[in-house]
């Protein structure tokens, strides 16, 4: 974490003895919209805050079970779940609010894509990855973000920088050393997942010519839903086993640094990059097209 932030301390010093020389210069004119692509990436420890099982083996129904909250603790205590999420995707804003009259100027964007979901456990006790889950980069993916920034001067500003985005679908590709493959069955398994992703970021900015910086604490949540189903049937009797596991996951950590870079390369061009580093890690880099 400290580098990223050494290096940005650094080029705002720069940018900001330069600007002693040049006043920032504001752009001649306004482009209300704007269309882009940019890849989004995320990183983030969890913990399991709900968990049941529901088994129902040669038509007997055997009911549902629930871990207790000492079971969930213990759980956590030794598991290390991580969630990752690459996605690529397309995105179209618009100027919401700026005029001569006020120092607000809002942006939003709607954001839409493809997504890798891949899911990690780890047994810190045995050192080994017992499960993974695999969703492929072909999930959709989608978001919506706002830009609210107020400006004491042309070149200091306070930006808040609300996202919401998730993903989804039913992941096949899974390893499972938990409950792994019984012999004389053919067995299927799938995982229904449903990842969401929200954060909030509170800013300084500061604008120099063509180039903005933006720097402050992140605060964010991270949930997750699994719906992890094994079908086993033997392949003498046709009698069908089937196994469900529903759980719930958060984020282990809720706050971090974020950090943030724009250069409007020209008028019809903005390159845009931004990260949050802390016990999780957060990147995303993206090129628009102002009109």
């Amino acid at each position: 974490m400290k580098r990223p932030v050494f290096f940005l301390l650094f080029l705002v010093a720069c940018l900001a003895g330069h600007s002693q020389a040049t006043d920032p210069q504001p752009e001649k004119k306004t482009r209300k919209f704007h269309v882009g692509v940019s890849y989004t990436y995320l990183s983030t420890d969890m913990k399991i805050t709900s968990l049941t099982m529901h088994s129902v083996w040669q038509g007997q129904d055997f009911g549902t079970s629930e871990a207790t909250g000492d079971e969930l603790d213990d759980i956590n205590s030794f598991v290390k779940r991580t969630g990752t999420v690459n996605g690529i995707s397309l995105e179209a804003g618009m100027v919401l609010l700026s005029k001569p009259t006020t120092n607000f100027h809002i942006e939003g964007d709607l954001i839409a894509g493809i997504a890798n979901s891949y899911t990690r456990i780890y047994n810190k006790n045995s050192g080994k990855e017992e499960q993974t889950f695999n969703s492929g980069l072909k999930k959709p993916f989608l978001g919506l973000k706002f830009d609210i920034t107020y400006r004491f001067t042309p070149a200091w500003g306070l930006s808040l920088r609300p996202l919401f985005a998730c993903t989804w679908g039913v992941t096949t590709d899974i390893t499972d050393d938990i409950y792994p493959p019984a012999e004389n069955f053919t067995e299927t398994r799938t995982d229904d997942f449903f990842f969401t992703y929200h954060r909030s970021n509170l800013m300084a900015t500061f604008t120099v010519k063509r180039f903005t910086v933006a720097i402050g604490p992140g605060f964010y949540l991270v949930q997750t839903n699994h719906k992890y189903k094994i079908n086993r049937t033997n392949n003498e009797s046709g009698y069908l086993l089937t196994d469900e596991f529903n759980s719930k996951l958060v984020s282990t950590a809720f706050i971090d640094g974020a950090i943030a870079l724009e250069w409007r390369i020209i008028d019809l061009l903005t390159l845009t990059a931004s990260g949050a580093f802390g016990a999780d890690v957060t990147a995303s880099a993206g090129l628009r097209c102002n009109f």
